[in-house]
């Protein structure tokens, strides 16, 4: 997923949620480009 606009910069000290939908069965994968931390997984 690739956030654009108001999720690139959060304060320190803060939190930010975010609700998504997903599909079930379908493969994602989340990637921080900046640590080179990923991880994929599949909603049931």
């Amino acid at each position: 997923m690739t956030l654009l606009g108001a999720m690139q910069t959060i304060p320190s000290g803060t939190s930010v949620y975010l609700t998504v939908s997903l599909e079930a069965g379908r493969l994602y994968r989340l990637e921080d480009d900046e640590s080179g931390t990923q991880a994929q997984f599949t909603p049931r």
